[in-house]
């Protein structure tokens, strides 16, 4: 990225947080706090969700594949339904 282009985006990070600040509608201490909290949550929430498996997606690819064309058909009743259309 551009030297200028990375200052300018700092630059507007930096206004746009101290813009929030100003127009708070909690005191400075307050909203601090409120931030903090915030922050220790999220470290707490997120190193953990990237240790979870989610599943695998080789399992699930054969189910969604033979749900496809149902769910197509399904659609494209609706969609002519909504039209006041019909297909035979």
């Amino acid at each position: 990225m551009d030297m200028g282009r990375s200052f300018w985006f700092v630059a507007g990070l930096g206004c746009g947080t101290v813009v929030g600040m100003l127009y708070a509608p909690l005191a400075g201490v307050r909203t601090r706090a409120i931030a903090i909290a915030k922050a220790k949550e999220a470290q707490r929430f997120w190193p953990h969700r990237g240790q979870r498996p989610t599943g695998n997606a080789g399992e699930s690819a054969p189910h969604l594949a033979a749900a496809t064309p149902d769910a197509r058909e399904r659609i494209r009743r609706t969609l002519d339904a909504s039209r006041g259309t019909r297909r035979p």
